[in-house]
């Protein structure tokens, strides 16, 4: 034991007494005076005094005069290890890394081989992403103390998160030697066995880790992954059995063998769980979540069909069910059943709002936008009061070139949330299309008042100042903001030239235009703009290239661009 322990195990004692004391003599009487034992004068001068009062402030949370407390300690006896490294903790848990670092390094400059001291150097390298240097603390721990039983596992990590399955499998297989009952070094064994393809071996890892850790659940899935590998479902099935065993609401077994036995045949054994389910989800949303998890995001959709449609057997009117039912449809192009089942979820339900707009996107995409335009109104007709089902309809009204009635739409939504951003936005680009400016300037205007950084809306009223060759340093101030948020889009950079064409800065212009054109090569509007640029200076050649290019991709009246090719050569495209 070192002098410094032992100081300090003399002053507690000292201290504890001293509270004894002072207790005792409080009980005698409630009317005596409560004497208070001070420490000893000399030793506000020691280390041990300043330590003690450290860890009393770190117990109230008090970092910063913890951190001065030890400060002086280290000043006071600045060959102690134990306060220095008391320091760097301090200083991790301020999060000042630098200083940690500092004192940590300082230690190991003289005690290379203090184990505690690498321990805490290793787990702050790492957090930093120095992970080189936490490696090479891992071995040599190890190398000093082979019983360090947490440090394989971090150097374990280590070697499989760069890809070096055969050095974790020797560390592996050294912490399995120093602690024979492991069960996570089997369990990491069996994982690179299968990784290998040496199943056996890997199953026989697998068992072990639960013959050491029978509640563990994730060596079962790790068998089961395996029997699917090499087709032995009878081997599939118990693993899952067993899990169900040990917590009968195992909600991924309870799915996994419904879907087996539905695939086998078996439709009473399927029912039996999957009804189960059903009944479940209406109380327990994981099993919803399960079902995203473990099929939808896994683009298991014909599994999550099978498993689903069990489940609405015990609960038929579930929308969240019907949701995911119609979703998953959807991706494998059954329209009709995707409708169908979309068209089931209530007004009520955390999925309504989604599949509303999922079944008019399901008719938009199958061409029959009227239709989809119809199952809207009706829905905005029973609920006024979505906004997202407003923008949606309009979009479609705008699609089908019917403005007037998609700025009836917009208008209608804002009664209802006037400070909606999108909605004034929308409505500033219909206003447009009909020709009316000054309203589609005042509804930009506001879409700023409300989101000052609205990329579209600070570069649509930029660009609409550079169509009408007004307001040229407001719009080009506004369409730069919008650069900020979105600096590689071409469609704001081509904003940018515009407004410098405009301006007569026609060098600028053709800077920003050619970027343009590299974001977005086949827009039509912006090939014209950089013919016009090439014009300008004279370039009939390269003027002629990029208007020739915006008849090919102009999908509506190209006569303007013809008179300009026209003016050029003399004849029509």
């Amino acid at each position: 034991m070192t002098n410094f322990m032992k100081t300090l195990i003399m002053l507690m004692t000292m201290m504890l007494i001293s509270l004894q004391i002072t207790s005792c003599t409080a009980n005698k009487s409630q009317y005596s005076p409560v004497r208070k034992t001070a420490l000893p004068a000399y030793e506000s001068d020691r280390p041990y005094y300043d330590f003690i009062m450290s860890q009393l402030q770190l117990k109230t949370r008090d970092l910063d005069n913890a951190l001065m407390s030890l400060k002086k300690a280290v000043e006071k006896d600045p060959e102690s290890v134990v306060l220095k490294r008391e320091l760097a903790l301090v200083y991790i848990e301020q999060k000042d890394s630098a200083n940690a670092m500092k004192m940590i390094d300082q230690i190991l400059s003289r005690h290379p081989e203090d184990i505690d001291t690498l321990i805490l150097s290793g787990n702050l390298r790492q957090s930093l992403g120095d992970v080189e240097t936490a490696e090479k603390n891992y071995e040599k721990i190890l190398s000093l103390d082979p019983k360090q039983n947490d440090i394989y596992l971090l150097l374990g990590d280590i070697y499989l998160e760069s890809d070096r399955p055969d050095q974790a499998f020797t560390l592996y297989s050294q912490l399995i030697g120093q602690f024979p009952q492991s069960y996570v070094g089997h369990y990491y064994l069996g994982r690179i066995y299968a990784e290998k393809g040496q199943i056996e071996k890997a199953e026989q890892e697998y068992k072990k880790t639960l013959q050491l850790a029978p509640d563990l659940q994730e060596p079962h899935f790790d068998l089961i992954r395996l029997y699917e590998k090499i087709g032995k479902e009878d081997s599939v099935i118990r693993q899952y059995q067993e899990l169900l065993i040990k917590d009968p609401e195992n909600i991924q077994a309870l799915m996994a063998l419904g879907y087996i036995y539905f695939k086998d045949g078996r439709l009473q054994d399927s029912d039996k769980y999957l009804l189960q389910l059903g009944q479940k989800s209406l109380t327990d949303k994981v099993v919803i979540q399960t079902v995203i998890q473990n099929y939808l995001d896994q683009n298991k959709n014909s599994e999550a069909v099978i498993i689903l449609e069990g489940m609405l057997k015990g609960s038929p009117n579930c929308s969240e069910i019907h949701y995911l039912k119609g979703i998953a449809h959807e991706r494998l192009k059954d329209f009709d059943r995707a409708v169908d089942h979309l068209t089931k979820v209530s007004p009520d339900s955390m999925f309504y709002t989604n599949a509303v707009i999922q079944t008019a996107f399901l008719y938009q995409d199958q061409g029959q936008l009227t239709e989809a335009i119809a199952f809207l109104k009706g829905v905005i007709e029973q609920h006024p009061e979505m906004p997202e089902v407003g923008i949606y309809l309009g979009s479609l009204y705008e699609e089908a070139g019917a403005f007037s009635e998609a700025r009836e739409v917009y208008q209608q939504a804002l009664v209802l949330t006037p400070d909606n951003a999108e909605l004034h936005f929308r409505s500033g680009v219909v206003y447009d299309r009909l020709g009316d400016k000054e309203s589609s300037i005042r509804e930009m205007r506001r879409v700023i008042q409300l989101d000052p950084e609205h990329p579209n809306a600070l570069n649509y009223l930029g660009y609409t100042f550079a169509e009408m060759g007004t307001n040229l340093d407001e719009a080009e101030r506004l369409i730069r903001e919008a650069l900020k948020y979105k600096p590689d889009d071409g469609y704001i950079l081509d904003s940018l030239g515009w407004v410098y064409f405009k301006k007569g800065l026609f060098k600028e212009a053709l800077q920003h235009l050619e970027k343009a054109v590299s974001l977005v090569p086949e827009d039509p509007t912006i090939l014209e703009h950089l013919g016009d640029v090439y014009r300008e200076f004279g370039n009939k050649k390269k003027a002629l290239d990029f208007y020739r290019r915006s008849m090919e991709k102009a999908k509506t009246d190209a006569s303007g661009i013809n008179s300009k090719i026209r003016s050029l050569t003399g004849e029509d495209l």
